[in-house]
């Protein structure tokens, strides 16, 4: 279980990182599906699966991460922007 909380809190970290990197791009939105591919093979394997859902959560309940849709390619996807300074 230690070690199960030891890689959420990896992919959190690892999360946060990309989206304070993307902070001031002229498009600073990441698509939760696309970073979850770059990040977690989720289809072959189930535990990585529940660790990305952890992390996600995680992530959605943090004041400086703002939750939204956009627009991608023609098609809508929850999006991840880091707000904070």
């Amino acid at each position: 279980m230690r070690v199960a909380n030891m890689h959420v809190q990896g992919l959190v970290s690892r999360i946060q990182a990309e989206l304070i990197s993307k902070k001031n791009d002229s498009n600073p939105y990441v698509a939760k599906e696309h970073l979850r591919e770059r990040l977690v093979n989720t289809k072959l394997n189930k535990e990585s699966a529940g660790h990305w859902t952890k992390a996600e959560k995680i992530i959605e309940e943090d004041s400086r991460v703002l939750v939204t849709p956009q627009l991608i390619h023609g098609q809508q996807m929850d999006c991840w922007r880091w707000v904070a300074n």
